[in-house]
């Protein structure tokens, strides 16, 4: 389901493109080192509870849509 990106989400949309990484950014705390396929197959199972973490922005001026 689509819907309309809202101005002040466009704001930082832009705002991260000029200014990396001002926003879409991850942490991960622990110690040692850390197992990619593990961290991969965190982000499936988030993604999968969460679909609207995946939103990509299509489209471009006032159509941008999420």
């Amino acid at each position: 389901m689509l819907r309309w990106a809202s101005g002040l989400e466009r704001v930082w949309v832009a705002a991260s493109r000029l200014t990396p990484p001002f926003v879409f950014a991850c942490v991960i705390e622990g110690r040692g080192q850390i197992e990619v396929e593990a961290v991969r197959r965190a982000a499936r199972r988030a993604a999968a509870a969460c679909p609207g973490v995946c939103a990509r922005l299509a489209g471009g001026l006032g159509f941008t849509r999420w």
